[in-house]
């Protein structure tokens, strides 16, 4: 009977689809810039207020009207923790009224009698206290999914932001507007937006990105970029003091974590992150960094070498277990650097980054290609050439040295270069040594010109080591451009 009735309800409501509506007033706006996120939401709800009160009474009654019980579908489909406990309450206990009674009046006088204490329009709940027929029925139907949205448009923020994410991640990926989009998203509340914005921003290393990483904690990954950055010394003081008091509750205290020493701050900070990440989410990211740190001895467990490097096998070898492909890589190179290990094995090892490679793992085509071309195998070209378009500052460099010995100095050149670009310092050095080496092969003093600036703009970059070696070169191209 109840839903025969909802079914009248549905065919006098006109029919509007809110994600639709909210979808063209951003190709509309696209290229419009909102002066804040309060323009932009009054804007929106300028927009689409009508449609969005439709849709939502439509929505809700094709709940009812499908199954009565789907009603706490209503609460589950947008997102369980928005909403406030007496929301929650009321929902189920409508639920269970609409399954119970047959007769109007009766379930009208129960809901009656619970639902002022979320009424909050007390004109509305006045109008329809002391009705009791059919039509009188509907009207409180309706009052009651007009409650009902008003919650739900305290939401409508959290509802644009979907909106925004699901437009801008079918965008190009570094385009203005995708980024624009998507920083509008994350400033409205979507964590996976955050994550995504926080990527931009911290590409272009704007460590503003760490606050949008901080909004979208609940999610593995976020919390793993952080740990990340941390241990790489890519935070700075103040980053990393506002990392330590929002995750403070985090922070697992155990007899293995009370085990672990080390000398940097920032590998303890970042190992707690990733050893929450491992007990709560069973994260994969987080295993092979916790074995990268033990394997590689940046901390030891329990004082004993032994033991820190038992366990750095562990973690690396259930992330591999789990998939991880950069685990693979970094236990190949714990071997490739510790032949002395008993469990070493050549054979073993060139399967393992041959695997990592084959996978697309960075570290794995560079580690791989740099094994084949040390072996005369030109195919390790090829897995150098993949890293190193992936930005890879080592592989570029790498590259470059296996150009320059095949004589191909146009390539060698440009990938001293790049790797230099990348941070790569120790190809300042070669790529002066190759400049010198071309002034004499083709006679050219503006090679030594060459050669000299880019010791002048990478010498304060160099290495002690590497500093005495660029004053040698310094003396050597000023006694060849004076010959």
């Amino acid at each position: 009977m109840n839903r025969m009735f909802i079914n009248t309800i549905i065919d006098e409501i006109n029919l509007k689809n809110m994600p639709e509506v909210i979808t063209d007033f951003f190709r509309k706006n696209g290229e419009k810039k909102f002066n804040n996120l309060r323009n932009f939401y009054d804007n929106l709800l300028k927009y689409v207020s009508e449609d969005i009160r439709d849709s939502y009474l439509n929505r809700i009654l094709k709940y009812l009207s499908s199954s009565s019980s789907n009603l706490i579908n209503i609460i589950e489909d947008f997102k369980l923790d928005i909403y406030d406990k007496e929301l929650q309450d009321f929902s189920k206990y409508l639920v269970d009224e609409i399954n119970k009674y047959d007769n109007y009046k009766d379930l009208y006088e129960s809901l009656n009698r619970k639902v002022n204490y979320i009424f909050y329009d007390k004109d509305d709940y006045l109008n329809i206290k002391e009705s009791h027929n059919k039509e009188d029925y509907k009207t409180f139907i309706f009052l009651l999914l007009k409650h009902t949205f008003k919650t739900y448009q305290i939401n409508i923020p959290g509802i644009v932001s979907t909106r925004l994410y699901e437009e801008s991640i079918t965008m190009v990926y570094d385009s203005e507007t995708r980024k624009r989009m998507m920083s509008a998203s994350a400033n409205l509340g979507n964590i996976d937006a955050a994550v995504l914005h926080a990527c931009h921003l911290l590409k272009e290393h704007n460590l503003e990105g760490i606050d949008y990483l901080l909004k979208a904690k609940s999610k593995p990954y976020a919390l793993w970029v952080i740990g990340f950055l941390i241990e790489t010394n890519k935070l700075n003081k103040e980053k990393i003091s506002k990392v330590e008091k929002e995750l403070s509750d985090l922070f697992i205290e155990d007899d293995f974590i009370s085990k672990i020493k080390g000398n940097k701050k920032n590998i303890i900070l970042a190992l707690k992150i990733y050893y929450y990440l491992y007990k709560k989410f069973h994260f994969s990211k987080s295993i092979n960094s916790i074995g990268k740190l033990f394997i590689g001895k940046f901390i030891m467990f329990n004082e004993s070498p032994d033991e820190t490097i038992m366990i750095g096998k562990k973690f690396l070898n259930e992330a591999i277990k789990l998939g991880n492909v950069n685990a693979i890589t970094n236990l190949s190179i714990y071997f490739i650097k510790h032949p002395e290990d008993s469990e070493y094995d050549s054979k073993l090892i060139s399967k393992l980054l041959e695997t990592s490679a084959n996978l697309g793992d960075i570290l794995g085509n560079y580690y791989y290609g740099k094994h084949l071309c040390n072996k005369g195998d030109k195919q390790g070209i090829e897995y150098l050439i993949y890293s190193s378009n992936l930005s890879h500052a080592a592989s570029n460099f790498e590259l470059a040295k296996v150009y320059e010995s095949n004589n191909d100095y146009k390539n060698a050149l440009e990938h001293y270069k790049k790797s230099i670009y990348l941070g790569h310092y120790d190809g300042v050095i070669n790529l002066c040594k190759l400049y010198i080496m071309l002034s004499t092969l083709y006679d050219k003093k503006s090679y030594l010109i060459f050669a000299k600036e880019v010791l002048d703009d990478n010498y304060d970059n160099l290495s002690k080591n590497k500093k005495e070696e660029a004053i040698i070169l310094y003396t050597d191209i000023e006694e060849r451009k004076n010959s």
